[in-house]
């Protein structure tokens, strides 16, 4: 078979290699048997190709000794070799074109056992290259066996597993941690592909389905599909979990016709809508959510921006139903912090511009000095902003650009005016975002406190005692607890 690798006249690289390493295993007593498996064993491969070989080793023999014997053959060409990550695994790159051979090093046949029975591979999965006494046969006949899937069964797994990484993905984007987010909505997608890889070819090559928008997708469907790539910025985020639920909800619908599926559509694009809906705003939350009945809930939203959402219908929904009916921006005329909101995204609300300013660099592990510096260079303004929460005859959404920062330090000191105990306070701030630490807001409410109190600061900022009293009795569960005789 390799005497046919023949290019201009010239054996292949590829082969000679192959050829290099089966002379030696044979010459080696420590090798039991020899297997090929991969495009190179079905002499399927193409230029870009690996070359891969499962390697039985005698039992008791020293794999780490084996695998520098095996770097040896390969010589000064192995340009690059990974042994670290995997004792039963050698990678080298060899050659000008930094070929990949890969060899998995096992000294019991069991431990190549997955390879020769995995049912998303055609056999033959493993071609036996050379053995001594036999030692190879048996891996090599369960390799030759042909795959038994249930194929409906393995739709409704993929199923459930893209279900479960979608809510991951959109759970971390509801907090914000853009990471996590793009790291489970490719899970999600890696799903889909395994998905759409059975409606239109079987369940083959489900790890990795190869050239699957080019082969298994027709071209008027290729774009819409490469579209779904995942992102690392969250502004994005709402319309990418779209275009993925609508895609999967497509392809399970496709895939119905064959299959019988466990969860009926209906089912599943409910609960895709929920998730989605669940999540669609980023750092907004009613301020009662982490208070633990102190406060009372649908009197003080606060939030990121809303005009990042300006532009969707969700956004008047969501005003509507929260029956909001006054939002206080405390954003400056950065473009940093920004767009400005448009008349159809406040209509019937009123609108309140108090723009808080920021002054010096702010140290990201450590936020409290940059939050005492807000404090303490917009008292007065601090004070408008709780006088306008006193005066509203509804729902308040209270907003900054990312909702953490400017809105953080106003939330902290409404809350230690209002008697909240401070480690729900402190709770209360890091769920606005993964990155935050406690040690920000409790060294802050620690500096207020070394200066008199919130209530003490907040008075020389001009607030009012009967503004206290109504911010008590509006916001509080149980106003009589802290209102004073």
């Amino acid at each position: 078979m390799r005497n046919q690798e023949h290019k201009s006249g010239q054996r292949h690289y590829r082969g000679l290699l192959a050829d290099r390493l089966l002379d030696w295993a044979k010459a080696s007593k420590d090798v039991a048997a020899w297997f090929w498996y991969g495009s190179y064993s079905v002499e399927r491969w193409s230029s870009g190709s690996d070359l891969d070989a499962a390697v039985l080793l005698q039992p008791g023999c020293a794999v780490n000794v084996v695998r520098e014997e095996i770097c040896a053959v390969l010589g000064g060409g192995a340009g690059l070799t990974l042994r670290c990550a995997d004792p039963s695994r050698l990678i080298c790159f060899v050659g000008q074109e930094k070929l990949k051979v890969e060899c998995l090093l096992a000294t019991d046949a069991g431990q190549l056992a997955w390879l020769a029975d995995s049912n998303d591979v055609p056999a033959p999965r493993l071609v036996l290259a050379f053995e001594r006494d036999g030692a190879g046969r048996k891996l090599a006949l369960r390799a030759e066996r042909p795959c038994i899937v249930d194929t409906t069964e393995v739709v409704n797994r993929e199923i459930e597993k893209f279900l479960e990484a979608f809510e991951a993905c959109s759970r971390a984007h509801r907090r914000s941690d853009a990471y996590s987010f793009y790291f489970q909505y490719n899970l999600a997608l890696g799903r889909l592909a395994r998905l759409v890889q059975i409606a239109r070819h079987g369940p083959e090559c489900l790890y990795l389905p190869p050239q699957l928008t080019n082969t298994r997708l027709r071209p008027d469907e290729r774009k819409g599909f490469i579209e779904l790539a995942g992102s690392l910025y969250l502004p994005e985020a709402n319309a990418q979990k779209r275009k993925l639920m609508t895609k999967f909800l497509e392809f399970v619908d496709e895939l119905s016709r064959a299959n019988a599926i466990e969860h009926p559509a209906t089912e599943l694009k409910g609960f895709l809508e929920a998730i989605w809906q669940r999540d669609f705003f980023w750092n907004v939350r009613d301020w009662s959510d982490h208070l633990a009945g102190w406060v009372r809930s649908g009197v003080v939203v606060r939030a990121s921006t809303l005009t990042r959402w300006q532009a969707e219908p969700e956004l008047r929904c969501w005003l509507g139903s929260k029956q909001v009916m006054q939002i206080v921006d405390l954003r400056s005329d950065r473009p940093s912090d920004g767009a400005p909101y448009t008349t159809e995204a406040i209509a019937g609300i009123e609108y309140i511009r108090l723009p808080l300013v920021q002054d010096g660099p702010m140290d990201p592990n450590d936020r409290s000095a940059h939050y005492v510096g807000i404090a303490m260079n917009n008292l007065p303004l601090i004070a408008e902003v709780l006088r306008r929460l006193a005066l509203s005859p509804g729902c308040s959404v209270v907003h900054c650009y990312a909702g953490v920062d400017r809105t953080g330090v106003i939330m902290a000191m409404l809350g230690e005016l209002l008697g909240v105990p401070r480690e729900l306070l402190v709770e209360d701030y890091v769920a606005s975002g993964a990155e935050l630490n406690r040690h920000s807001m409790a060294s802050f409410l620690d500096a207020i406190a070394a200066r008199g109190g919130s209530e003490h600061l907040l008075r020389e900022g001009g607030l009012e005692e009967a503004t206290i009293e109504q911010l008590k009795l509006r916001l509080l569960c149980s106003p009589e607890i802290s209102v004073k005789d």
